[in-house]
């Protein structure tokens, strides 16, 4: 049971998404591979967020070969929050962590500063 990654994004009206918090957990990777894995964890949270419907939650294999998933949850807000996992972290648990870190997210930033985040 492996979390490899935790991203908090911000998608706008026009289907414009933002990374506004990423946290990783590469060391089960090489040295030379883990800049490289953390662009693709990066690509990818930001097309799944782009490809979510707001108010949704879901969970999609991220590769054949690298037996993950990409557990995801946009809130009516546009806040959402993805978690990259491995096959044996279970779904439940990863959809409560996504709640949990959102909730987290907005009581330390409200949303009127999502905006001014660099990303």
């Amino acid at each position: 049971m492996k979390l490899l990654a935790i991203f908090v994004l911000h998608k706008d009206v026009d289907k414009k998404v933002k990374i506004l918090q990423e946290e990783f957990n590469l060391e089960s990777f090489g040295y030379f591979q883990r800049l490289s894995v953390q662009q693709l964890f990066g690509f990818s949270a930001r097309t799944v967020t782009e490809r979510t419907a707001l108010g949704t939650k879901q969970s999609v294999e991220a590769d054949q070969t690298a037996k993950g998933f990409i557990h995801i949850y946009v809130r009516p807000d546009g806040l959402a929050s993805v978690i990259i996992a491995d096959s044996e972290y279970p779904q439940r648990v990863a959809h409560t962590l996504l709640s949990k870190v959102m909730d987290d997210f907005t009581n330390a930033y409200p949303p009127s500063s999502w905006a001014n985040m660099n990303e």
